[in-house]
């Protein structure tokens, strides 16, 4: 994944947050996904269309940890929410055809 492609969550996928954590539901293949507080907090972010480079920016903001650090972790999170089909390029409006 590119630090200058711009990602964002499936806008389809229905959701609920409970607390600092949230639900996601893909109809499509049956599963649900618990997000821990910090990946319901990109999740939220990634609403709108965003790089890696922005959220990295954001994040460093808000969260006490090293700006390389904050970029692998994101980048793990990133990689593992497009994977299961949850996030993608900014125009996505759907999941990817086949999410490992």
């Amino acid at each position: 994944m590119n630090s200058e492609t711009s990602l964002r969550r499936v806008t389809s996928l229905p959701f609920q947050k409970m607390n600092h954590e949230a639900l996601v539901v893909d109809p499509r293949t049956r599963s649900v996904h618990l997000l821990n507080p910090t990946a319901t907090r990109v999740w939220d972010l990634l609403e709108a269309p965003r790089t890696v480079e922005q959220l990295v920016a954001i994040l460093g903001q808000e969260f006490d940890a090293p700006e390389d650090v904050l970029r692998t972790e994101l980048a793990a999170l990133l990689v593992e929410l497009e994977t299961k089909g949850l996030v993608g390029t900014d125009a996505c409006d759907e999941p990817d055809e086949d999410p490992a």
